[in-house]
């Protein structure tokens, strides 16, 4: 499944982009931006692949892609940020909520 990263500038797109996907970025072809792979992890995958006899089990994965930042939904990029929203299964919306201290 692939999803688009959403929010508002600095709102920390790109940082919950990296700690999902770690270091599984690759190039996005003709987007602008990173792509990323994210395995959801699913500790009874295995334990049911062990007990049906499965010789090859293939974890659930989404891929992210994180729009650079000057794709905005607002303002000269706007066309071009919703066209390639279009081609996703999801979104990801990100707040910039922050607690101080």
């Amino acid at each position: 499944m692939r999803f688009g990263l959403i929010g508002p500038p600095r709102s920390g797109k790109s940082t919950v982009f990296r700690i999902l996907v770690g270091d599984r970025v690759f190039s996005c072809g003709s987007l602008p931006g990173e792509c990323g792979r994210y395995v959801v992890p699913d500790p009874d995958l295995t334990r049911l692949a062990e007990w049906g006899g499965a010789r090859k089990v293939t974890p659930a994965d989404l891929e992210i892609w994180d729009p650079p930042a000057h794709l905005q939904i607002r303002g000269a990029s706007a066309g071009q940020f919703l066209g390639a929203l279009r081609g996703f299964d999801g979104f990801i919306n990100v707040l910039p909520v922050f607690v101080g201290g």
